[in-house]
């Protein structure tokens, strides 16, 4: 997972990480990941999880990465 992207240009199976969490993207919109609070596994807006993680955990995007 070496290619730097940006997020306006994800495409499903990027990654996104943040310091000791990593989710999946499924679209343009949306991700998937393990959120710690409600303990399970969710789909959610990507901007929405973006603001969410960062208010409740404190974390801010550290990367974005597609396969090559």
């Amino acid at each position: 997972f070496k290619k730097k992207i940006k997020l306006i240009k994800i495409k499903k199976n990027d990654l996104i990480f943040w310091r000791g969490h990593v989710a999946i993207i499924l679209s343009k919109n949306r991700l998937i990941h393990a959120y710690g609070p409600s303990k399970k596994v969710l789909i959610m807006n990507i901007n929405y999880a973006i603001k969410k993680i960062e208010k409740t955990a404190n974390l801010k995007v550290v990367g974005i990465r597609r396969a090559n």
